[in-house]
């Protein structure tokens, strides 16, 4: 019998692979998600104390950078598939993978393997542009600002925050948490800034004049431009990991492994993740006496060279992790591990808004310390709530472009199948709504509309929310009294909900945009009464003189 040839474009996101190969990598990745971080935990075991392994994209666990996982679960899925039953063409996007499909797999399961090179896109443009702005901020920076006078004397509380292309002179991380500390306790306390390269260099520049007026502090006061070309150095032609690694499950995955670790695609944040640190280690040569620091905890490169320097440097100041944002499992990585511990680039403490996420957080190490602390920038939604109908469908972004272009292209193919369905698109202010789609297309004509309006008056007058992944909206939408049509496209949505006190009936998981366009249409003509509830109490704290201490 001749077999039958099975096309797998490995590079697509998994929703989009064949119905039989989607189904097998979803239940994979569950089943596979503990025993990864316990592998990885064994590979990392040596360097321990290398910051350079810290800040690589395998360790970093970030299914957004890191393609790690991914293989590993495509690897063990082509393990399973029987060469009797099928011949396979696929696509991939390294050479490495091909190498490591080839070297694992048996030949007589595959028939051809394809390279995308479209997707071999981190250039030596995209390093010179990372370069440049490098050196133009710190140009900038020590242009308008001087280093702020500390008396030694004082004990000092520093934390980290982040400029990027959004306009306005509050901070875009704690607009409430500067406002408070600024009024009150500004002597002491300190707002350390990281830039995002953007474009909006005229707005990067009255940022920086406006906040070396306040409590800042720039890190390019206390770096040299010998740090900085150092640092380049190292990252760019240090050669280091070079060298088999454990095996997976009896899967050689070395030489994807080595590709991601020799990879510049995230060359920015490893560069500050160097000069995070060597920032550390300047404040500890001024003799400053540091007594806390509170870290936008992310787990990302930057935030374990942060944490690194601190419990390198400081060690007996208090070491904290704010987690302001809610629980998203499709984000590994923002949960901690026990070796990620062992090598100290987490904080002590983890601070999240609601002891429901507090297991969730302590699922890869289960004696990570973790506090319920304020909702300090979401004190909004315990204010009265005006409850209206006015939106029957907003589509909310998530600020990832993958995903955000899944959840336009779903939404707006039951706009086109049914011409009587409006909805308001809700963009999310990482990234703009240009970036994704031309908001020319006629669809924003007329059944596509943008708003930029703030979260709160948005879903007070939101009967249906269309949304998915990583962003606080989709569980705020739920305190607001809206439905939830909730987009099944990441296998550890299923989790989402799981350790939440949510009813059923207060959400939809959608499997595909034909299951979107009949959901919207049975509920096109239906009224959703909003009922109101108490999730702003379970999943949210309100903050006291107590909680806000933790920030002091």
């Amino acid at each position: 019998m001749k077999k039958k040839i099975l096309y797998w474009d490995t590079t697509l996101d998994p929703i989009d692979y064949p119905n039989k190969i989607r189904k097998k990598f979803f239940n994979l990745s569950l089943r596979n998600r503990k025993r990864f971080v316990n592998w990885l935990g064994k590979i990392s075991y040596k360097y321990n104390k290398q910051l350079s392994w810290w800040i690589k994209l395998p360790s970093s666990r970030d299914p957004n950078k890191s393609n790690l996982f991914k293989n590993i679960i495509i690897l063990k899925i082509l393990h399973e598939i029987k060469s009797k039953d099928e011949n396979l063409i696929l696509k991939v996007d390294t050479k490495e993978f091909r190498n490591t499909i080839y070297r694992n797999i048996s030949p007589k399961k595959i028939r051809k393997i394809e390279i995308d090179k479209k997707k071999n896109h981190r250039g030596l443009f995209f390093l010179i542009k990372n370069i440049i702005y490098i050196f133009f901020i710190y140009s900038l920076v020590n242009f308008l600002t001087k280093k702020k006078e500390i008396n030694h004397l004082d004990k000092v509380t520093l934390i980290d925050t982040f400029i990027d292309h959004r306009q306005g002179n509050d901070d875009v991380i704690y607009p409430n948490l500067q406002k408070f500390i600024m009024r009150k306790y500004s002597k002491n306390i300190f707002f350390v800034p990281t830039f995002i390269i953007n474009r909006n260099l005229l707005n990067t520049f009255e940022k920086i004049r406006v906040f070396s007026k306040k409590n800042y502090i720039f890190k390019e006061n206390y770096l040299s431009l010998s740090d900085i070309t150092q640092s380049l150095f190292e990252i760019l032609f240090k050669k280091s990991f070079n060298e088999n690694f454990k095996k997976y499950d009896k899967i050689d995955c070395s030489p994807i492994l080595k590709q991601e670790l020799n990879s510049k695609k995230d060359f920015y944040s490893e560069l500050i993740s160097k000069l995070n640190f060597l920032f550390i280690k300047k404040l500890k040569k001024e003799n400053l006496n540091i007594k806390k620091s509170i870290n936008r905890f992310e787990n990302q490169s930057v935030d374990r060279a942060w944490n690194l320097g601190f419990r390198t440097f400081f060690p007996k100041a208090e070491i904290l992790g704010y987690q302001g944002n809610l629980y998203y499992p499709q984000q590994p990585h923002q949960t901690p591990t026990f070796y990620e511990e062992r090598a100290k680039v987490i904080p002590n403490k983890i601070i999240v808004t609601s002891k429901y996420f507090r297991k969730p957080r302590q699922e890869f190490y289960k004696n990570l310390k973790v506090i319920v602390g304020p909702s300090i920038e979401k004190q909004d939604i315990f204010k009265k709530t005006k409850i209206n109908h006015n939106y029957k469908y907003v589509l909310a972004l998530s600020g990832i472009y993958s995903l955000d272009k899944k959840l336009l292209d779903w939404t707006i193919y039951a706009l086109k199948k049914n011409k009587k369905l409006k909805v308001i698109l809700k963009p999310h202010p990482i990234l703009p709504i240009e970036k994704i789609i031309d908001i020319k297309n006629d669809i924003f004509t007329g059944q596509l509309k943008v708003s930029n309006e703030n979260i709160k008056k948005v879903l007070e007058k939101t009967q249906i929310l269309i949304s998915s992944g990583p962003t606080g909206i989709v569980l705020e939408s739920l305190v607001y009294g809206c439905k939830l049509f909730y987009l099944f496209i990441d296998p550890s949505d299923v989790l989402l909900l799981k350790n939440i006190p949510v009813s059923k009936s207060m959400y939809e998981l959608i499997n595909g945009e034909k299951e979107l366009l009949d959901k919207m249409n049975k509920s096109y003509f239906k009224k959703i009464r909003k009922k109101s509830n108490n999730l702003k109490e379970l999943l949210y704290t309100r903050t006291n003189t107590k909680n806000v201490k933790l920030f002091l």
